[in-house]
């Protein structure tokens, strides 16, 4: 039969459940800290983490040296940095007799929501020290839930026992996430999608990453399900989410030029008349003849201003072209230009003009109004004579 029973270690108040033998039994987490301070609070910290978990009447009390700790900023240079001090702690609720006993730990760090999950390696190891442990958590930044195994051979018997805390992160400042982005215009396209995505915000105010309803994730936003997020790394460490979101751009650009390069007559045109002088200009090709049309597709533009509309917003002065116009949309989804036949006068000639329907976006899902959401967006980044200039939030020119 088990018995319930109150106890009481260095402050921390839980409800303890003695097992028969055999039996397994999980019984509670820290609840309360008591009056005053311990020996064990002076020494641990009066927010140290206390689990206990029995599996016979010889058990282990494992503690953590606090409830939440933090992947912090390096202020030099902006890199993640995994908690330090982090101790794992243990105490036998019998006194071992003899040398102090060496424990097995194991360290599970996982975090997950609908859709995107993570977790450390260090699940992979286990770990054999006295108590205190500290944590090896190395250079592999990843956050969530921390849970902290340890057993040990006691009395003949294997006792064992867990503790649970969160690792949360920091976001990094401003002009350090501006400093990643390239010199040059891709750059500041790009800083303002951060911008309009996110808020150059990798994790919320709570500390976890951020997360849209379409799994985008992160500063970059970078979509899950359709590979954009390709690593862990890009969920905890920002700059591989920036890193990430940069090299996605430079592919839409690439793709974007390749694209309208190479398009046929009556690609991604919406006018049937247009794909039939095709055909029929094939037909008369075929049979000897002169084509209908002489048809000519132009490539999309690469000058300056080429892609801006009459009276559209552009606080950044940025003057965008046809191909970054592009691009833009293609970071999004869809696809900002189709072809048409223009008619002058007499003749008809094929020219890119903006799609209404961005690429057949369905109904509630994707933007519009994408493009005009990233002109707006101030990001602070500043080109200047072929430099990075990071501009504080509100001190745009």
């Amino acid at each position: 039969m088990r018995t319930p029973r109150l106890f009481r270690a260095a402050g921390l108040t839980a409800l303890v459940v003695l097992c028969a033998p055999a039996q397994s039994q999980v019984v509670t987490h820290a609840v309360s800290a008591g009056t005053g301070q311990s020996a064990f609070e002076a020494r641990w910290g009066s927010h140290a983490a206390l689990s206990i978990r029995s599996n016979h009447r010889s058990r282990l009390i494992v503690g953590l040296s606090q409830h939440v700790f933090h992947i912090r900023i390096d202020p030099d240079t902006g890199a993640p940095l995994m908690p330090r001090n982090a101790r794992a702690f243990v105490r036998l609720a019998a006194p071992a007799v003899g040398p102090a006993p060496v424990y097995t730990w194991r360290i599970l760090l996982t975090w997950s929501t609908a859709g995107v999950s993570t977790a450390s390696s260090l699940a992979q190891r286990t770990f054999q020290s006295a108590s205190p442990f500290r944590l090896p958590f190395g250079s592999e930044i990843r956050g969530g839930t921390l849970t902290v195994y340890a057993s040990t051979q006691h009395g003949g018997e294997t006792c064992w026992g867990e503790a649970r805390a969160k690792v949360v992160a920091d976001n990094p400042d401003q002009d350090q996430v501006l400093k990643a982005y390239p010199a040059s215009r891709l750059g500041l396209i790009a800083s303002k999608i951060g911008e309009a995505e996110s808020g150059l915000h990798q994790f919320t105010p709570a500390g976890l990453p951020l997360v849209s309803a379409t799994f985008d994730v992160g500063l970059m936003q970078l979509n899950a399900p359709t590979g954009g997020l390709s690593s862990p790394d890009q969920v905890w460490d920002w700059r591989a989410n920036v890193a990430r979101g940069i090299r996605i751009l430079e592919a839409k650009r690439s793709y974007t030029q390749l694209a309208s390069r190479h398009a046929p007559p009556g690609f991604r045109s919406v006018r049937p008349d247009a794909s039939s002088e095709y055909w029929l200009s094939m037909v008369r090709t075929m049979c000897g003849r002169a084509p209908a049309v002489a048809d000519s597709v132009p490539t999309l533009s690469s000058e300056p201003g080429s892609g801006m509309l009459p009276g559209e917003p552009d606080p950044d002065h940025l003057d965008i072209s046809q191909v970054e116009r592009e691009e833009i949309r293609r970071y999004n989804g869809g696809d900002e230009y189709r072809l048409e036949r223009v008619a002058v006068g007499s003749e008809s000639s094929w020219q890119w003009v903006i799609d209404p329907t961005r690429g057949g976006i369905a109904p509630g899902r994707g933007d519009p109004h994408y493009v005009d959401h990233v002109l707006l967006a101030r990001s602070g980044f500043r080109l200047i004579a072929g430099r990075n200039i990071a501009a504080r939030r509100g001190s745009h020119a």
